[in-house]
């Protein structure tokens, strides 16, 4: 069952050269119901794989601050930092499928379980009174759906996993789409090299990622982290918007 709300787009004008290369989002509020079931067997799934798997799956700035202080008396560390390209839209049925079944290693997922998943990602498209899907099916993880951040999560938890075959699981984590890692020893060479595989990795999922190597200072989520002097401190992206909170007086 859907609700039949119509879609509907947002420009996102923070990017790089958005003049020049204006890029959009869709946001689909067609929500399918049963994807609230969906959450909750997620959400579930993912909390059993983290203890389990010890991967660092954030969930707030809190999170990647605790994980900083621990990590930023390595010796010479540098970040390397990613970014998931268009995360929600590039997730197909056998990325899903492969990802749901590394999660039954750590965590109970009954076939019915599995039904009720992969039939939340059914999805149509409402707009002037007419229903429409994708040209290569129904099977979509759209922004705004009731289980969406939990399927990006699970599927995350996954890459997580591939990765640690050569960065150690205590040195790299994800928040949604974005990544961030602190390599000890980090020489030009060993970054590199770490930096290529990363890519591979995602690249053979069928996702693209940006990837920002060597760095000694990352701006991640709205925090800074100097590994120079160990320090962190507030960021603010640009073009956003402070809000200022009037004490009661």
């Amino acid at each position: 069952m859907f609700t039949t709300d119509t879609c509907f787009v947002t420009l996102k004008d923070h990017k790089a050269d958005f003049r020049n290369s204006p890029k959009c989002r869709l946001i689909n509020p067609a929500k399918n119901q049963i994807g609230r079931v969906s959450k909750t067997i997620l959400e579930t799934v993912i909390n059993d794989m983290k203890r389990k798997a010890c991967l660092n799956l954030w969930k707030s700035t809190k999170d990647v601050i605790e994980w900083f202080k621990v990590l930023r008396h390595e010796h010479k560390p540098k970040f390397i930092k990613f970014d998931i390209v268009e995360f929600y839209p590039s997730i197909t049925a056998s990325l899903l499928t492969r990802a749901i079944n590394f999660a039954k290693l750590h965590a109970d997922i009954s076939e019915e379980d599995l039904n009720i998943i992969m039939h939340s990602k059914n999805s149509l498209l409402f707009s002037e009174g007419s229903a429409w899907e994708k040209k290569d099916g129904r099977f979509d993880v759209t922004m705004g759906s009731y289980d969406g951040a939990e399927t990006c999560e699970l599927v995350g938890l996954y890459l997580l996993h591939k990765i640690n075959q050569f960065v150690p699981a205590n040195q790299i984590g994800l928040y949604r789409d974005d990544g961030l890692a602190i390599i000890p020893n980090a020489t030009g060479h060993r970054v590199d090299q770490i930096r290529k595989r990363i890519i591979q990795i995602f690249k053979d999922e069928g996702l693209k990622i940006t990837v920002e190597p060597n760095l000694r200072i990352a701006d991640f989520l709205d925090i800074t982290m100097n590994l120079e002097n160990g320090k962190y401190s507030p960021f603010k992206k640009p073009n956003s918007t402070l809000l200022y909170v009037k004490p009661p007086t």
